[in-house]
């Protein structure tokens, strides 16, 4: 692995934390279909709308790798890539319209960190993530979507580069 950390990498970091700061509420939503009786606690960092879970669910909460996606009267908005426990983000990356928002979480919030390890691994959940949104939506015969989230994946893991 190269030592290397780009400088988009560390910035998003920096956002984040700037961004939990300033978004510290947080809330439970209901995903949308087709996981009805999935549960789970949106990131406070990410804007507010209907929102949907790509990833499976354990016990009515959101579980494992996947991909939250928030829907706007405009369309598709911001999305969390990463991993849920119990339902809620534990590890992953939020993509804005500004950049990106890395790291663990705790209680639905970004926990601040300096170290250059946390947005590695953050942005590897998110690769992984957004890899496994797209096997799903592939399965479920989703072509189109299946293949933007195996662009998405490519594009996480070269943010590491």
């Amino acid at each position: 692995m190269t030592r290397r950390i780009s400088h988009r990498l560390l910035a998003a970091g920096l956002v984040g934390a700037i961004a939990v700061a300033a978004c510290l509420n947080s809330a439970a939503a209901t995903a949308g279909q087709p996981s009805a009786r999935c549960t789970f606690e949106a990131p406070s960092a990410m804007q507010r709308g209907a929102m949907r879970w790509f990833g499976r669910c354990q016990n009515g909460r959101a579980e494992g790798l996947g991909v939250l996606r928030v829907y706007t009267r405009d369309g598709a908005g911001e999305a969390f890539y990463g991993e849920f426990v119990a339902g809620g983000p534990r590890i992953g990356v939020i993509e804005t319209a500004g950049g990106f928002v890395a790291g663990r979480f705790s209680g639905g919030v970004v926990i601040p960190s300096s170290e250059a390890q946390t947005f590695v691994d953050a942005f590897r959940a998110a690769a992984r993530a957004a890899m496994a949104a797209s096997t799903k939506l592939r399965a479920e015969g989703n072509m189109a979507s299946a293949d933007f989230y195996a662009r998405k994946a490519k594009q996480l893991g070269a943010a590491l580069d």
